[in-house]
């Protein structure tokens, strides 16, 4: 199955020769696990087996070096204890959103802010703040484009992690 992937073979080609051919003790499972070989033979041919696999710690630990270069990080909440915050946005993204977002706005470009936690990368949540941009249509739908704003990267659910991301959008507000 391996000389056949690497030379580019459909992998529902090479599943149905190693099924029809079953004269082997390694006829594949189904068609996903010949494209799972598929996929390790082409990362491993870009040189990809060389990437350095690092931890939650290091990740965190580079995100903290970055907070003064990166203008997009804009605070990480580190507290005993507790799982790391990291809050990041532009603050003419803020401004954008308080424009649509604010009491005093009036009502017809107004907008509502919502809370978005569908995003998992691993152990890490990612929550975004959602809302409508009122100035601008889509072609197509012919509705108001939802805009992602700031955006919290944390390890947990709690309640006070979402009470510290709230708090440091207030102050910006």
């Amino acid at each position: 199955m391996k000389v056949a992937l690497e030379h580019n073979e459909r992998s529902g080609e090479v599943y149905e020769q190693h099924v029809l051919c079953g004269d082997s003790f390694e006829v594949p499972r189904d068609v996903k696990q010949v494209r799972s070989l598929g996929s390790n033979i082409r990362a491993n041919k870009g040189g990809c087996n060389n990437v350095k696999i690092t931890n939650v710690a290091d990740n965190i630990q580079s995100v903290i070096n970055d907070v003064q270069d990166n203008d997009f990080i804009q605070s990480v909440i580190l507290s005993k204890g507790r799982s790391p915050v990291i809050i990041a946005y532009l603050p003419d993204q803020v401004k954008d959103m308080y424009r649509f977002c604010n009491k005093d706005t009036p009502a017809a470009p107004r907008s509502v802010i919502g809370v978005d936690r569908t995003f998992n990368l691993g152990t890490c949540f990612v929550t975004t703040l959602v809302y409508k941009n009122k100035s601008v249509i889509g072609k197509e739908s012919n509705d108001n484009p939802v805009m992602l704003r700031p955006i919290m990267f944390h390890f947990d659910g709690k309640m006070e992690t979402y009470l510290a991301f709230f708090f440091r959008i207030y102050q910006l507000c």
